[in-house]
């Protein structure tokens, strides 16, 4: 599909009708989305697919009744092209490839020991015999970010000093107890 196909440029064609402007949307038996199914939870699973990658996402246009996304990466097909719909009050998609040539990158040097003990509190607590492995899977899993062993076992004291107190601390109400 080529870009002047989508109505971005080259001629003065109406987008949504015909060359003379007229809207197919007069013929009484035209019903606009009669074919589209709507269904909120595949709505949510499609959304949730479609815009996983948001980050590697750029706008091909500004104009806030089309949208054209396409992924930056450059072998990638990842592309969506929609249009906004008065009727539904939504955008309706018209062109969709959900293919991403790409693998998700893991790697986040914003997550440091301190962050990463404060997200390992709540796990630590469900479970108090979490290991560094537990953790790394714990960290993919909830907040898609994949760390060095090392950090993760020093993260995991972090939480443990939070959850359970430190020893200086439980060593030192040992004397009241004895007094």
């Amino acid at each position: 599909m080529e870009y002047d196909e989508l109505g971005f440029g080259g001629d003065d064609r109406d987008v949504y009708g015909d060359e003379d402007g007229s809207d197919e949307s007069e013929d009484p038996s035209y019903e606009p989305l009669a074919n589209e199914h709507v269904d909120e939870d595949d709505d949510e699973e499609f959304l949730a697919k479609a815009f996983d990658f948001a980050d590697m996402i750029e706008s091909a246009t500004t104009e806030t009744s089309r949208i054209k996304a396409v992924c930056i990466d450059d072998p990638c097909e990842w592309e969506i092209y929609c249009s906004w719909c008065e009727p539904l009050g939504g955008f309706q998609i018209k062109t969709y490839r959900p293919t991403h040539n790409y693998s998700r990158v893991l790697k986040n040097p914003l997550a440091n020991r301190k962050w990463v003990g404060k997200k390992l509190v709540e796990a630590l607590r469900l479970h108090p015999t979490l290991t560094s492995k537990d953790a790394c899977k714990h960290m993919v899993a909830n907040y898609q970010v994949q760390l060095i062993e090392i950090k993760l076992y020093r993260s995991l004291d972090i939480a443990r000093d939070v959850v359970e107190g430190s020893e200086n601390e439980q060593y030192a109400l040992l004397w009241d107890y004895c007094a």
